[in-house]
């Protein structure tokens, strides 16, 4: 197979520094965010104790139920100091029994109405078990709008060049591998020296498996890229269309957020593959996952953006 493409992707791209500059700010940015986001501890809540529930005050919570008790006097500034977020909740007491009054998040005022009500009280999530999900679920989001953009190259040889390259004896399958191979190269080349410099900075520990994770995903970032590419007229239109699919099928995928269970997104999060990727980081953060089906789910629709790609290639080149 001869190497020509990729030459001359190379030969453009450090022409055009701008795309290196963009794809390495991009991922340095969105490394740096989700290091810090997945990292970063929860804030201490305040808790506004009224008279009613003043034995409240003598209980010194323990480090790990991060709450904190604090006397108010309740007035006209009650619901307001809850808005303005200068209390996390209220609590009162009534016949013997604490209620929790909060603007903030359901979550809470359950987690604090079973403390108060019952002595039991439930630790919610911590970050770090789900470091590694969401560090791919970003990664992945990011590195697939990135190689729409880095398939400018595949649009600049639509314009006539790629009838050349064919005439050179070239395959349609050399062209779209070689295309294919440049934007893993560039994408892999950025992400893995990128991770392994400022993933540690935040207390996260690399592994050859994060590593081998992090190629994955940029290989079907690439795979992506291609297919949206072939079927599309322009590198704009690519782009936009490329984008809206990553972040909506993000969104439907479970990836970031839990999705409820005996719903229609509940069954229809098995399409997407951001939802094993999602998979592959939580197999990742060691919370029991098995990898067999991550991997080949990521595999399978791996390939099958690449023989869409290759077809519609071929009917391109026939044209």
């Amino acid at each position: 197979m001869k190497p020509l493409i990729l030459k001359n992707n190379y030969g453009r791209f450090m022409q055009e520094r701008a795309y290196l500059l963009l794809t390495a700010i991009v991922l340095i940015v969105m490394t740096i965010a989700t290091a810090y986001i997945v990292t970063m501890k929860t804030p201490q809540a305040e808790i506004g104790v009224t008279p009613s529930a003043a034995t409240l005050l003598r209980i010194k919570p323990t480090k790990n139920q991060n709450v904190a008790f604090k006397a108010v006097t309740p007035g006209k500034t009650y619901n307001q100091d809850l808005i303005l977020g200068k209390y996390d909740a209220y609590v009162t007491k009534k016949n013997g029994h604490y209620k929790v009054t909060t603007v903030r998040s359901s979550s809470l005022k359950k987690q604090l109405s079973t403390y108060l009500n019952t002595g039991v009280y439930q630790n919610t999530a911590k970050s770090k078990e789900s470091i590694f999900k969401i560090f791919l679920s970003v990664l992945a989001m990011s590195t697939m709008i990135l190689s729409l953009i880095l398939y400018k190259f595949y649009f600049d040889d639509r314009n006539g060049m790629d009838k050349r390259i064919y005439l050179s004896g070239i395959s349609t399958l050399s062209y779209i591998c070689q295309h294919f191979s440049f934007n893993v190269l560039v994408l892999s080349g950025l992400t893995l020296p990128i991770t392994v410099i400022f993933l540690p900075l935040f207390g996260i520990t690399l592994s050859l498996g994060l590593l081998a994770a992090i190629v994955l995903v940029d290989i079907f970032s690439a795979a992506f890229g291609l297919m949206i590419s072939t079927l599309t007229e322009k590198n704009q239109g690519a782009l936009i269309i490329g984008t809206i699919l990553t972040v909506l099928t993000l969104m439907i995928s479970g990836a970031l957020f839990t999705v409820k269970a005996n719903t229609f997104q509940d069954r229809l999060q098995y399409m997407f593959i951001q939802h094993y990727t999602a998979d592959l980081g939580k197999y990742l953060d060691g919370s029991g996952h098995q990898l067999g089906l991550p991997l080949a789910a990521i595999t399978a629709y791996t390939a099958i953006f690449l023989v869409i790609a290759w077809i519609f290639q071929k009917k391109r080149s026939t044209d």
